[in-house]
């Protein structure tokens, strides 16, 4: 009989029990590290682009925010080369200017910034939709909030593979919102307004004995954001289909035109406002003077309180309990029901140019362009945006969950703005295109200074001097024409509308 081989001692065994485990594991881990390699395939030392730039036209934007988002970009990518060259510009106007020229040029920028309220119109023969190969949708569904996914997603039909198909394609990615609020002072309204109509009401017994004005809504000049308070009540009391300059002239942008020239008729309103405009000051002057209740404007208006505060006190007439008393919230409304309550918000997204000049149409997986606005969409940028943009909101839900927490910092005197300051969930937030943003504050607040100008005419006057600049930036070659100026300089012009003569 043959030997039989003899059986491995129980140590043996053992050790090839454990061999076996161990190779086992390997071989998941290796397995899982394949996945992990795939899934970042796109990214890190698979990412191979030709050009390791990405450039940015921005209008008004820190610095500091694209040096944030340039180390985001590059963590994004397991990389420390990728550079984000970027060119700010002072006003969108000066962009639109100069955009056509570039790319006639073939030196396009790789991205812009377009603000949504007037914007996408100007940009859209340049740019190129995100579609739903390079963009997870029903992730930027779930996660963006509703106003963005409503303003910038669209569908439209496309050949795929040689039949028709519904794709979905995003204008580009937005990166925050500013809602508008109020601020107010304590001392003279010491309860928080909800509702305009009963604004009035809530003045303190001093204040009204005092006949101090209860809003900011004076002189276009000397009020600010004269040119968004006036769309935000449009809305508010005619409703969101009056949310373009093109209603303007309309009878019932009109009504609201004049309410507002009502209310500053009012005799205790018109002494503060004419003190104002008689004294070049502003109602944010006023307001930290104690000499008005309120504020109507953005979180960003922090800045513009701050210096009103130091002017007041170089004129020492700084209201002494000014800094303990101020405080915001959300905006008053026309609805008492929570469902019909809408806000004005004003947002900027990233697009990407059709003919950037580090773009790569060839291998889409080495186009840095792409990569970037892949990185915009993600959680970590949309958080850094946030910390480095403090006065937007951000886009992306799951940050707009903060809390309202104490409002000034009883140390230092600094605001202590949160998210919940300014955000109600309940709230329908509607864009508003003015065209050309700053051109349309410009106007709005000259057309309310124009010495008794009744609601037509001030409306005809924004829209006429609205669609003249709109056209000069569709046909270049109308530059000659001159818009909105009067013909003759006279006594009581005082300059509220441009005069011919000028060349405008």
């Amino acid at each position: 009989m043959a030997d039989t081989l003899p059986l491995p001692s129980p140590n043996k065994r053992k050790i090839i029990f454990v061999g076996i485990i161990f190779l086992c594991f390997l071989i998941v881990l290796w397995f899982f590290l394949t996945l992990s390699r795939t899934a970042q395939d796109d990214n890190g030392k698979w990412f191979k682009p030709k050009t390791k730039e990405v450039v940015i036209w921005s209008v008004n934007m820190p610095p500091t925010l694209f040096e944030a988002l340039n180390k985001g970009y590059n963590d994004y990518l397991d990389r420390n080369d990728m550079k984000l060259k970027v060119r700010d510009f002072s006003s969108y106007e000066d962009l639109l200017d100069i955009l056509p020229r570039v790319v006639q040029a073939g030196a396009s920028p790789d991205v812009v910034v377009v603000p949504n309220h007037g914007g996408h119109f100007y940009v859209d023969p340049y740019i190129v939709s995100l579609w739903e190969n390079l963009l997870d949708f029903a992730d930027f569904e779930n996660r963006f909030h509703p106003l963005f996914v409503d303003e910038l997603m669209f569908e439209e039909k496309q050949k795929v593979n040689g039949a028709d198909k519904i794709v979905r394609g995003l204008r580009g990615i937005p990166v925050g919102f500013e809602p508008m609020g109020i601020y107010y002072n304590r001392n003279i309204m010491p309860t928080s307004p909800t509702l305009w109509k009963t604004i009035g009401d809530l003045l303190s017994d001093d204040a009204k004995k005092n006949k101090y004005s209860a809003l900011s809504l004076g002189y276009g000049r000397a009020t600010p954001d004269s040119g968004d308070i006036l769309p935000l009540l449009t809305i508010q009391y005619k409703g969101i289909d009056f949310s373009s300059y093109k209603t303007m002239d309309t009878v019932e942008s009109r009504s609201i035109i004049d309410q507002l020239l009502e209310y500053r008729r009012e005799p205790n309103n018109l002494s503060q406002f004419k003190d104002a405009m008689d004294n070049t000051l502003t109602m944010s002057d006023l307001f930290a003077r104690g000499k008005v209740a309120t504020l109507v404007w953005y979180p960003s208006t922090e800045r513009e309180i701050l210096l009103a505060q130091k002017r007041a006190k170089k004129d020492k007439a700084l209201d002494p309990d000014f800094i303990k008393n101020i405080r915001w919230t959300t905006i008053p409304q026309v609805e008492e029901e929570a469902k019909k309550q809408t806000n004005l918000s004003r947002f900027m997204y990233f697009s990407m140019t059709k003919n950037g000049i580090n773009r790569n149409k060839e291998k889409p997986g080495n186009d840095p362009v792409i990569k970037f606005m892949q990185y915009l969409a993600t959680t970590k940028a949309q958080q850094t945006f946030f910390e480095n943009y403090e006065y937007y909101l951000p886009s992306q839900m799951a940050l707009l969950k903060s809390e309202k927490d104490t409002q000034i910092d009883k140390k230092t005197g600094d605001f202590g703005m949160t998210v919940g300051d300014w955000y109600v969930d309940t709230q329908k937030f509607i864009p508003y295109d003015m065209g050309i943003p700053h051109v349309f504050g410009g106007i709005v607040e000259r057309a309310f200074d124009e010495p008794g100008a009744t609601s037509s005419v001030i409306a005809k006057s924004i829209l006429d001097y609205l669609n003249c600049r709109v056209k000069h930036i569709l046909d270049p070659d109308t530059y000659d024409q001159a818009c909105g100026c009067v013909k003759d300089t006279q006594s009581n012009n005082n300059h509220y509308w441009p005069v011919c003569e000028w060349g405008v």
